[in-house]
C-alpha cells in the first residue's frame, strides 16, 4: 500500500458514504454534476484540516484492509515524515500496538546523490530514507521466510576440490566437542573417509547430513579434520530480513524499472522492493492486494516472482482514475489517468517477463473492472398501471451480456466462483468454472435448451443455472425446464429477478 504522502501536492479522496458510488463517479470525472460541480483539489496546509482530511481518508481504508487480511496476512505501508506519526497511531488503533512494526527504507544511497533518485536537500541534512509500516492481523500467527540472496563476502575464496559449481567457502557444521550435549538434538557419531570417528551435536540430522554429502557439499579435507559445509559463492542462501533496508531497492531503481518499459510515472516503488516483501511468504496461491496501486509496481513484482519460483500468486490492483497532469510526459503520451498507465505497465511487463524467461506457460493475463451500479433496473412501479410496470425489462438498456455475467459471478463469489474463473461460451450458453455456474441470457428459450445445459454441466449436483426471467418463450417452458434440470440433479434454478441487488 503506497498511499498519498500528504505533502500538499496531491489530492485526498473525498468520501461520501451516503451515496458513495454516485460521489465516486462524480469526483473521478466519470459523471457530471452541474449543481454541485464536484472536482478534486489538493489538500494544502492552509485549509486548516490538513492532517484530519488525510486521516479521515485513510482510516476506513485501513479498517477494511485489516478485515480483508487472512490470519497470517500482512500489510506493508510506505510513508515519509509528513504523516509517519499519525499513520503509526492509526495503525496501532486498528491493528493493536503489538501487531505494528516499522522498517526504515534507504531510498537514496550515497552513490545516487547526483542522480535522479536524489531527495530534497535541506539547510540541515538530506533525508535519504522513508518508512515501511508493517501491520499484522496477528503477529503471533505470522512467520517470515528468509529470502534467498547471494551474499557478498569480504575475502576471496577458492575451489580446492575443483567443484564444477565454482568457488566456495566453508562453514562449521557442528558444535565443538565441549559444547555438544550427548543427550541433545542431532548428537551422533560420524566416520570420516580416513576412519576417524567424530561424536558431536550436528546442525543437521543424520539423513540431512548424508544428503549433503551425496551432493558433494561436505568438505572432509584429508579425512582427519572436522568436516565443513561447502557454501558456493554463486548460490543464493537464506537471508534474515532486517528492519533497515539499506543499499538496495532505491528510488532510482524504481524509476529505471518504468523507463525500461518506456513509461513515465512519478516516484514508482522499485519492483525488487515489493518482490522482497512477497518473498517473506511461501504461499503458492496467495492473493496480493494493492489498493493504492499507482503505476502497478505490485502487479509486475508478482508476475516476476511467479516466473522465478513457479508459484501462482494472484494480484488485485485498485486505483481511483486520478487524472494525469496535462504537463506530464504521461499525459502527452496519451495516458489521461493513472489507471491507464497501470494497465499498460501490466501488459508490457508481462510480455517482457515472458520474453526474458522464455516461460510460455506463465500466466500474465488480467481483467479490468470499473465500479458501477447494478445492471438491473430498480423496480419503481406505477401503481396506477401495475400491469405495465410488471412488463418492464429488468436489465438496463446500456448493459452488455458480459456486464451481467460478471455481476452474477460476483453474486456467487461466496461459493468459490471468482472474477478470474474461466468463462467458456457454447453457442448462447456461458459456462463459468467448468460448469459450476451456467448462464443463458437468450430470449424465447424452450425446453430444447436443457440438452445443451446437461452436456455442459460436469457435475450436475454442484451446478447452478441462471436465466433472464423474461427470456422464456412461455411460462410452461420455464416450468418444464426447471423440472427437467431438477430430474437430472440440477436443483439450483435461478432467474435474474430472484437475485437481490443493492443499487
Amino acid at each position: 500500500m503506497d498511499p498519498p504522502y500528504n505533502t500538499g501536492k496531491e489530492f485526498v479522496y473525498s468520501d461520501d458514504y451516503k451515496d458513495n458510488l454516485d460521489n465516486y463517479l462524480k469526483i473521478t470525472g466519470q459523471k457530471s454534476d452541474s449543481e454541485k460541480n464536484i472536482k478534486l483539489t489538493t489538500n494544502t496546509e492552509i485549509q486548516g484540516r490538513y492532517h484530519s482530511n488525510w486521516l479521515n481518508m485513510m482510516y476506513p481504508r485501513l479498517k477494511l484492509a485489516r478485515n480483508l487480511l487472512t490470519e497470517q496476512g500482512v500489510l506493508f505501508m510506505s510513508i515519509n515524515d509528513s504523516e509517519i506519526e499519525n499513520l503509526k497511531k492509526l495503525a496501532n488503533d486498528i491493528f493493536g500496538e503489538e501487531n505494528v512494526e516499522i522498517m526504515i527504507w534507504e531510498k537514496v544511497t550515497g552513490s545516487e546523490n547526483a542522480g535522479s533518485g536524489k531527495m530534497k536537500v535541506t539547510k540541515r541534512f538530506r533525508k535519504d530514507h522513508e518508512y515501511i509500516i508493517v501491520c499484522y492481523k496477528s503477529k503471533e500467527n505470522t512467520l517470515f521466510n528468509k529470502p534467498l540472496r547471494i551474499k557478498k563476502t569480504k575475502n576471496e575464496y577458492g575451489n580446492t576440490d575443483n567443484d564444477p559449481r565454482g568457488n566456495w567457502m566453508s562453514c562449521e557444521i557442528c558444535k565443538s566437542e565441549n559444547k555438544s550435549n550427548p543427550n541433545g538434538k542431532n548428537y551422533f557419531e560420524v566416520t570420516t573417509p580416513a576412519g576417524m570417528k567424530i561424536s558431536r551435536q550436528w546442525h543437521y540430522s543424520y539423513d540431512e547430513l548424508m544428503e549433503l554429502d551425496n551432493d558433494n557439499r561436505i568438505y572432509w579435507g584429508n579425512g582427519k579434520i572436522i568436516p565443513r559445509l561447502k557454501k558456493f559463492l554463486n548460490e543464493p542462501s537464506p537471508t534474515t530480513p532486517t528492519s533497515v533496508i539499506m543499499g538496495m531497492y532505491t528510488q532510482t531503481e524504481g524509476n529505471n524499472d518504468l523507463k525500461e518499459l518506456n513509461l513515465n510515472f512519478d516516484n514508482p516503488k522499485p519492483v525488487n522492493l515489493i518482490k522482497w516483501f512477497l518473498e517473506f511468504f511461501d504461499d503458492d496461491e496467495c492473493i496480493v492486494l494493492d489498493f493504492f496501486s499507482g503505476s502497478a509496481t505490485t502487479a509486475q513484482s508478482t508476475m516476476e516472482l511467479n516466473s522465478t519460483d513457479n508459484h501462482h500468486r494472484k494480484f488485485i490492483m485498485v486505483q481511483i482514475p486520478e487524472a494525469t497532469d496535462e504537463k506530464s510526459d504521461a499525459f502527452k503520451a496519451g495516458y489521461k489517468n493513472i489507471c491507464e498507465i497501470g494497465k499498460e505497465r501490466i501488459r508490457r511487463a508481462g510480455d517482457k517477463i515472458i520474453e526474458e524467461s522464455n516461460n510460455k506457460n506463465l500466466d500474465i493475463g488480467f481483467k479490468v473492472f470499473k465500479l458501477d451500479s447494478s445492471n438491473l433496473e430498480k423496480w419503481d412501479p406505477n401503481f396506477n398501471n401495475i400491469q405495465q410496470s410488471l412488463l418492464i425489462d429488468q436489465i438496463k438498456n446500456d448493459r452488455t451480456n458480459d456486464d451481467l455475467i460478471y455481476e452474477i459471478i460476483l453474486e456467487y463469489g461466496k461459493d468459490g466462483i471468482d472474477l478470474t474463473s474461466p468463462i467458456e461460451k457454447h453457442d448462447n450458453i456461458y459456462s463459468i468454472d467448468s460448469g459450476t455456474l451456467i448462464i443463458c441470457l437468450d430470449d424465447n428459450i424452450t425446453t430444447e435448451i436443457t440438452d445443451s445445459i446437461l452436456e455442459i454441466s460436469k457435475n450436475p449436483s454442484d451446478s447452478k443455472v441462471v436465466f433472464k426471467d423474461s427470456g422464456f418463450a412461455t411460462d410452461s417452458d420455464k416450468a418444464n425446464i426447471k423440472e427437467i434440470l431438477k430430474t437430472n440433479n440440477i436443483d439450483e434454478f435461478i432467474t435474474i429477478y430472484e437475485i437481490k441487488y443493492e443499487t
